[in-house]
Order: C-alpha cells, then sequence, then structure tokens
C-alpha cells in the first residue's frame, strides 16, 4: 500500500514540476496581471557583476521604484531588459546596465516596467535549464518503482 501512495505522491510532484516549468516558459502568461511576481532568465552581461549571465531573477511589481533599484521592463512588447535605475523624472525612468558604459536611450514609464528585481540565483538558473532533464529523470524513477 506504500509503495501506490508514495507513487501518487511522485505523479502529482511530477505534475507540479510540469506545470512549474510551462509558468517559467510562458513570462506573458495569462495570469500576468494578477500575478505580482515574474520569473526570468538573463541572457546577457549588462548586470554584471551583480548579475551573471544565465542566473533567474525573481521581479516583483511595486507602485513605486526609486533611483538604484535594479528592474525588468518590456521594451516594445517584445523582450524583457534587467537594468538599474539611474535616474527618476517626471516622464519617466532612465536604466543602465552595471557593465554597460552609457545609459540607455529610452525612457522607461511605469507601465513597461515588470518588477524590481527581489531576488537573483545561479541555482534556479541551472535548475531552469535543466528543468525537462529533471523531470524525465523523475518520471523514469517513478515508472521503475
Amino acid at each position: 500500500m506504500k509503495c501506490k501512495k508514495r507513487k501518487k505522491v511522485g505523479w502529482i510532484g511530477c505534475l507540479f514540476l510540469i506545470l512549474g516549468s510551462l509558468f517559467f516558459i510562458f513570462p506573458q502568461y495569462p495570469l500576468k496581471e494578477i500575478c505580482p511576481i515574474h520569473f526570468f532568465i538573463i541572457q546577457t552581461g549588462s548586470m554584471l557583476p551583480e548579475i551573471e549571465i544565465g542566473e533567474m531573477v525573481v521581479v516583483k511589481r511595486k507602485k513605486d521604484y526609486q533611483r538604484g533599484d535594479i528592474i525588468t521592463y518590456q521594451v516594445h512588447h517584445s523582450y524583457f531588459i534587467t537594468h538599474r535605475i539611474i535616474e527618476k523624472t517626471e516622464e519617466g525612468f532612465y536604466t543602465k546596465g552595471d557593465f554597460n558604459n552609457t545609459k540607455d536611450e529610452e525612457i522607461i514609464t511605469q507601465e513597461e516596467i515588470q518588477g524590481k528585481v527581489i531576488l537573483h540565483s545561479k541555482l534556479l538558473g541551472r535548475l531552469y535549464q535543466y528543468r525537462f532533464v529533471i523531470i524525465g529523470i523523475l518520471v523514469v524513477l517513478l515508472v521503475i518503482a
């Protein structure tokens, strides 16, 4: 009886891993406006040494942002950038990557900001990178168990 219960718990765990990985795959998921937390993988070195390539950043939506905050924002409804706010004006925010020599040209509006980086992690980035391998191993272990 214990084996059946363990398998059931294992399958539920796999289901959560699969659904969780889909949550990370689609940053523009349907609950985007409801959920205040988003996850992104850093693709460039513009925020070195603070945030490295491949790290996952956890971003939380705030009502207000200040100079020095690291934010993730969407550019032209296409891709996302994670940079630091270097200036706040009435029109919006000026940002710059820590590793970049010059500030970004465009003014970022409040509506374009996905949120403030509250956590960045190499471990979470690695887990995300190998999520399907991990799920595959768990499924194989559950099937042979």
